[in-house]
């Protein structure tokens, strides 16, 4: 980071640096999700018993929640350096529709769209 010292402030460049290394992050974050995924299933597999369907669930949603921020990021910080990015391209980036109410809508009242434990949501 360029900004050093405790005078000078973080540039625009610096914060574009650090989403990428969040998305880097991110990424890397999904790759472990997927081995935990793997494990699990093995697991439940050797011991003929599976963990309960809405803890998976939730494991997936954070898989695809960190699939999506690795996406995301790069575009944001686009962005923010300066290249042309269009809402319909940051939008696009996130395939779940919960982020991109919350990152993109802020708006938009996510508490009436929250399914309880155990539902399914088709779309």
């Amino acid at each position: 980071m360029t900004a050093s010292r405790s005078n000078e402030i973080v540039s625009q460049t610096d914060i574009a640096c650090i989403l990428h290394a969040l998305a880097d992050m991110m990424s890397t974050f999904r790759q472990q999700d997927l081995a935990l995924q793997d494990a699990l299933s093995s697991v439940a597999a050797m011991t003929q018993s599976a963990p309960q369907l809405n803890s998976l669930q939730h494991i997936d949603l954070i898989t695809q929640t960190h699939a999506d921020l690795a996406r995301f990021l790069p575009e944001l910080a686009a962005a923010l350096a300066g290249e042309n990015v269009r809402p319909h391209d940051l939008r696009a980036s996130l395939t779940l529709r919960s982020l991109q109410d919350q990152l993109l809508d802020p708006e938009h009242d996510a508490n009436n769209d929250a399914l309880e434990p155990g539902d399914l949501a088709l779309f």
